[in-house]
């Protein structure tokens, strides 16, 4: 849906509204050189990078900052065909869920702006008093995670007949395998040799 990475992009908005926190994230592009030569997990990379930049910040700070995000978001990073896909699929009375590994705080309201009827994303933590804890709730919604919480909350309203997946991301592999109709958007190199191995579609949006 997006064009470009939501994450970082969410982060450095946060990093705006407490720019004291730029004296602690200098060893954060160590960590993401680190990752792509597998040094790192992914899922300590994402942690690493929450601690640093909005651990601990109150809940309705961060949800102010959400809603102009969201906003940002519908007007200048969401890609023109699949808002089109979107519109099409609800036309014809399709049960749309956002499925993410992104953190709900900002994953839901996106959702709900855009009318999903599910939203399935990377649980966060909080303490009692509203503060973010930098950890997940559960697991990182990525593969078969992700695959299995759909299952979850869809029941019997989802089989292999009747499901359509769109994704640009390899860790997606588990739902396109399971899809009746898989669809592979923008690939990257390693994207699209698996699309072209495993017969998904390759859209270009």
């Amino acid at each position: 849906i997006t064009i470009i990475d939501t994450y970082i992009q969410y982060l450095v908005g946060v990093l705006f509204l407490r720019p004291g926190r730029i004296f602690i994230i200098l060893h954060l592009p160590i960590l993401a050189i680190l990752n792509i030569f597998g040094l790192v997990t992914d899922q300590d990379l994402k942690l690493r990078f929450l601690k640093s930049i909005a651990g601990g910040i109150q809940r309705d700070r961060l949800q102010r900052w959400t809603k102009i995000f969201v906003r940002f978001q519908m007007l200048f990073n969401t890609r023109r065909k699949a808002i089109e896909k979107l519109d099409y699929h609800k036309s014809q009375g399709d049960i749309l869920v956002l499925a993410s590994a992104s953190f709900d705080f900002y994953v839901r309201p996106i959702a709900h702006f855009l009318k999903f009827d599910y939203v399935i994303s990377t649980k966060s933590c909080w303490t009692k008093d509203g503060k973010l804890i930098p950890e997940i709730n559960g697991n990182n919604l990525k593969g078969e995670y992700k695959l299995n919480e759909i299952k979850r909350i869809l029941g019997d309203k989802i089989h292999k007949t009747n499901s359509i997946v769109y994704t640009d991301h390899i860790s997606d592999l588990p739902l396109l395998e399971f899809a009746n109709e898989a669809y592979v958007v923008n690939p990257n190199r390693q994207m699209k040799t698996t699309a072209a191995y495993k017969n998904f579609i390759i859209l270009k949006w």
